[in-house]
This record gives structure tokens, C-alpha cells and sequence, in this order.
């Protein structure tokens, strides 16, 4: 009786000590747990913070301002991972075991439970439907229909799971698209991308050197980010496959990672204990947060973007300003347009992607750039330029003109079969049979289809009637059904602001 006595009196004074201390600069609140805080999460609505860590208590704050709402206790274990329904109406947490527990967040009530084949490091819920998605100790997702935790059969998956790889340790970070269409994660050295419907691996990483901790979709699904052993940040482009920075934050492990709702930068929390923000427009660090003891293990941005919750091996949570100081970008003119929309089909794709922010800054202007573009591509003066491109002295301009001509398809299939029957030159009769035969092969994603892509994230950023506009006529008109695709789904978010 003495001992618990005196630990109780421990722990009052340590709390009282933690109230009287200033909050850091930034910081809204500072949310006490019961030991090292493992993971953090807002509900859907962002109006509900779940917090968790190692004495396997689920602690609800107000998500805006850090107050508590209540305590959820029954697991035996660490908590080492949480997630919201996609309603935000149920919060799950699970345990290295494998079992998970579930309770309304509104009364607090325990309802029925479940578990994965293996130990569980990360949770995520389909933002579309009521499947849960977890990750652990083997190197399969497991993805659960709720609330009976059968295995769900509607995924076009391999054994109802995305197998991450040969990867020891097992998958790290899980984490669906905000569209719920991708399913991404890492495991200790494979960072993976899948399309639901299909089962396509979009996306695949591999380093023999790194070692992944987290994972994050950029909010328009173009983006996919990793927190690493080594203290890097690294982002891919899920169309193109291809890595578009490498931000190095120190030299200890990043351990957790979200992007900012507009998607221009990332959050990162590591074993030094700094929140960092990173540009991914303009390069370089925003202003870094300061305020846990210890290391940080994850970061989560509020739906709203106005917020940004920490979790520490300090025994805290830290609610802060998400607000970033930055100078808006100059509205492009006209000729500077012309060179940014040439920037967006760059083989480089740090430079293509640096083009999507400036152009965007145009607003109706640039949405209508943009659209003038989509309407004048298959004029019989833009088709019969792209031809004679193809016998261009520059090598780089022949391509660009071959992979246009194949985006074109039927556009330009009338124009196409005209010029193999007066070809002159033998490079220009190569490249016209290349063209016609690839229309009778799958869509492939050239840099030509990659600009549209990135024309998709440039009328998105600049919203407004006319973005949506373009948008719709995309989606109508484009040559080539992933295109179509990615402005139905560019048209959804839009609308859905």
C-alpha cells in the first residue's frame, strides 16, 4: 500500500509539473498518456484525436483543442497501432499479438473485436467501405471486412492480401489513398503501391540499403513518401515510378510521416525529437517544431489541415498550428505558362513536378491553359506538327512527337496511316510503325501522358469553375482511359471540397 501510495503521488506531481509547463512555441496543447505514446490519429472529421502507446490505453482528446474526452482500457499489451472507421464513429487499436479491440467514440463502449494471422505494426480503414487493413510480422496486408473480420473476397488481391514482399520484419506502414482506390505501405526494405480493383503493384521501391519506417499518400494520390532509417525523407511518383527527392533530415531514423491536406509538404517525426516540415514545391524546410523530450513516433495532419498531432517516447502528445509560413507564388504569365507546361512532360520529375505549384497559381488563367491545350491537341495543324517532328535532328523532340502521336490514338490514326504510305525517311518510318502498333497494346504511361497527369494536379491545386470545367471535359475526351480515369477521380475531390 505504501508503493502505490507513493507512485500515485509520483505520478500527480509529474503531471502537475507538466501543467505548469510552458507550452512550446506552436504548440495548441500538451496531452499527458500514460507512458511512451505509439501512435496518433484523427477520426475522419477531424473533430476526435485518438492517442496510444505502451500501457495499452486508447486515450480520445478533442481533435482542435486537446481536451479530454475519455479513456478506453482492456488491452493487455502495448498499443502499436489505431485507427478511425471511416464514419469516425468506431476507433480500432491492435497489439503485437495480432488482436485488436473496437469501441464507440461516443460512449465509450467496447464492442466486438478480432485479430490478424500475424503481429500488427500499422492499421488503416478504407476511407469507401468498412474493411480494416493491417500489417505486421509477416509480409502480407491483411484486409478484414467489419464488423464480422472475415476475409474480404471483393478485392482483386492474391490470398485477400497485398503481399509486400520477401521483407523481414515484416510490413512497417500501412495506409490507404484519401480516394480509397490505392493501398499502399513498407516493410524493412520494399515500399509498395497497389491498385484495389485490379491487384496492379503501381508502385515498388526497393533498396538493399534503406530501411523503411513509414509510408503516406499525398492527398491527390500522385505522391508517395517514406521515413527512413538513415534519416531521409523520400518521395516517389506513383505514375511514373520514379523518385522525385530525397530530403535529408539528420542522421537518426525518421519514424513517422504525413502530408499537408494540399499536399505540398510532408511532416516528419524522428528520433531526434524535431517535427519537421518539408517543401516539396519550392525545396527546402519550413520552420522545425520543438518541444518533445524524446523521440518522436508519429505524426498525423488533421483533415482540416489546420492541425498537427505528435506523439513522443516522452509520455506526450503535442497538438500544433499546422500553419506554414510561406510566400504565396506569382500568378505565371503567358510565356511562362508556355515553359512551365513544357516542364510538366520533363524526363526529370523533381523538375515536372516543381512546374504543377507556379502554373497553378494562374487560377481561372492557368485552368484555362490548361484546357485550351486539351481542346487544340488533336488539331489537323497540331497532328500534322507532330509528324514532322518525328524527323526532327533533335532526338529528344522525335520522341516526344512519337509518344504524343501514340497518346492520340484514334485523333490521329486517319494522319498517321497517311504519312507510313509517304514516309521518306527510315527513322520516320520506324518511329510511324512504332506509333500505329502501339495502339493495339496496353496504355503505357509515356511523358506525354505523364504531363496530363500532372495537368490533373495543376487544375486541382487551381480549383474554381473553370478547373472543374477542364476537369469534366478531361474526363470526357482524353485519348487514353487512364486519363480518363485520373480527372473522374481528380472531378470527385474537386467537388468534394
Amino acid at each position: 500500500m505504501t508503493q502505490l501510495r507513493l507512485l500515485s503521488a509520483a505520478l500527480l506531481s509529474a503531471a502537475a509539473a507538466a501543467a505548469e509547463t510552458p507550452l512550446p512555441e506552436g504548440a495548441v496543447a500538451r496531452l499527458e498518456n500514460d507512458g511512451e505514446v505509439r501512435a496518433v490519429e484523427f477520426s475522419a472529421d477531424g473533430t476526435v484525436l485518438a492517442t496510444a502507446g505502451v500501457r495499452g490505453v486508447v486515450r480520445l482528446w478533442d481533435g482542435a483543442t486537446g481536451e479530454p474526452l475519455r479513456s478506453l482500457k482492456g488491452l493487455d499489451a502495448p498499443v502499436t497501432a489505431i485507427a478511425f472507421s471511416r464514419s469516425g464513429k468506431t476507433v480500432f487499436a491492435g497489439v503485437n499479438s495480432g488482436a485488436f479491440r473496437r469501441w464507440e467514440v461516443g460512449t465509450g463502449k467496447e464492442r466486438k473485436g478480432g485479430a490478424f494471422k500475424a503481429g500488427l505494426h500499422a492499421l488503416a480503414f478504407d476511407p469507401r467501405n468498412d474493411f480494416l487493413a493491417g500489417g505486421g510480422t509477416n509480409t502480407l496486408v491483411e484486409v478484414l471486412e467489419v464488423p464480422s473480420y472475415e476475409v474480404d473476397e471483393r478485392y482483386n488481391i492474391s490470398k485477400a492480401g497485398f503481399l509486400m514482399g520477401d521483407t523481414p520484419g515484416g510490413v512497417a506502414s500501412v495506409a490507404y489513398s484519401r480516394d480509397g482506390y490505392l493501398l499502399g505501405g513498407c516493410g524493412r526494405r520494399l515500399l509498395a503501391v497497389f491498385d484495389i480493383a485490379t491487384g496492379e503493384r503501381l508502385l515498388q521501391a526497393e533498396d538493399g540499403q534503406a530501411i523503411f519506417h513509414a509510408f503516406a499518400f499525398s492527398p491527390d494520390r500522385q505522391l508517395a513518401a517514406a521515413g527512413c532509417e538513415d534519416g531521409r525523407v523520400r518521395v516517389w511518383e506513383i505514375a511514373s515510378g520514379v523518385e522525385l527527392v530525397a530530403i535529408t533530415s539528420g542522421k537518426l531514423p525518421v519514424r513517422s510521416i504525413d502530408f499537408s491536406r494540399d499536399g505540398s509538404f510532408v511532416a516528419s517525426g524522428g528520433d531526434d525529437g524535431v517535427v519537421r516540415f518539408w517543401d516539396l514545391e519550392a525545396g527546402g524546410e519550413a520552420t522545425p517544431l520543438k518541444g518533445h523530450a524524446k523521440g518522436v513516433t508519429c505524426v498525423a495532419v488533421s483533415p482540416s489541415g489546420k492541425t498537427v498531432a505528435t506523439g513522443s517516447l516522452d509520455g506526450t502528445a503535442l497538438l500544433w498550428k499546422a500553419a506554414v509560413d510561406r510566400d504565396p507564388p506569382t500568378p505565371p504569365d503567358a510565356v511562362k505558362m508556355e515553359r512551365l507546361w513544357e516542364d510538366l512532360a520533363s524526363a526529370d520529375p523533381a523538375r515536372a513536378w516543381r512546374a504543377v505549384a507556379p502554373l497553378a497559381a494562374g487560377g481561372p488563367a492557368a485552368a484555362a491553359f490548361v484546357r485550351e491545350r486539351f481542346e487544340g491537341q488533336a488539331a489537323p495543324g497540331r497532328v500534322a506538327g507532330l509528324l514532322k517532328g518525328l524527323d526532327d535532328e533533335d532526338l529528344v523532340r522525335r520522341q516526344a512527337a512519337q509518344d504524343e502521336l501514340e497518346r492520340l490514338g484514334e485523333d490521329a490514326e486517319k494522319a498517321v496511316v497517311e504519312a507510313i504510305a509517304a514516309a521518306g525517311s527510315a527513322e520516320s518510318r520506324r518511329r510511324l510503325a512504332a506509333v500505329a502498333a502501339s495502339w493495339d497494346a496496353p496504355e503505357r504511361a509515356t511523358p506525354a501522358v505523364h504531363r496530363w497527369m500532372r495537368a490533373l494536379a495543376v487544375l486541382e491545386k487551381a480549383g474554381g469553375a473553370e478547373a472543374q470545367e477542364a476537369v469534366a471535359a478531361i474526363a470526357a475526351g482524353a485519348p487514353m482511359a487512364m486519363e480518363r480515369a485520373a480527372a473522374r477521380r481528380a472531378m470527385k475531390r474537386l467537388k468534394g471540397r
